[in-house]
């Protein structure tokens, strides 16, 4: 039984073409957080939020601009349109980095390494961040 429930996740995803690409595109940039987290802290020795938002502000900018070319590709878009979804983008992933970081924060405080709470920000977050981009930012 498990493994047709696997099979029919599988199948999901290979049918569901956005779905798979945006978790593809957000696992890759969750892989670029964790190193660049460890960069930032212990290369950098950057304390942890420092390096936390910093991580943010790359990742972000690459996941608006990776998912508007490949996952919502079919979304077409002018100059003015583009601009738009970028003024939506930016309010949207502010409320969405405050709740976030504060999940990190949270954290942080109870003495969680710093890429375990990277990590349960991310898992937190990715729901949210599939619905904001279809229903509001990527609209067709």
């Amino acid at each position: 039984m498990r493994m047709i429930v696997q099979l029919r996740y599988v199948y999901y995803l290979g049918r569901n073409r956005r779905v798979t690409n945006f978790l593809l595109i957000g696992g890759s940039l969750y892989a670029l957080s964790v190193m660049l987290m460890y960069v930032f802290s212990e290369s950098l020795s950057m304390q942890a939020n420092q390096a936390y938002l910093s991580q943010t502000l790359i990742t972000y900018t690459l996941q608006f601009v990776l998912n508007a070319l490949i996952t919502w590709r079919d979304r077409e878009a002018n100059s003015v349109e583009n601009l738009k979804r970028v003024a939506k983008f930016i309010p949207s992933k502010f409320i969405v980095w405050t709740v976030n970081q504060g999940v990190f924060a949270f954290w942080s405080v109870l003495g969680v390494h710093y890429q375990v709470a990277n990590a349960l920000s991310v898992i937190l977050i990715m729901g949210i961040n599939y619905f904001l981009f279809d229903r509001l930012i990527f609209t067709e």
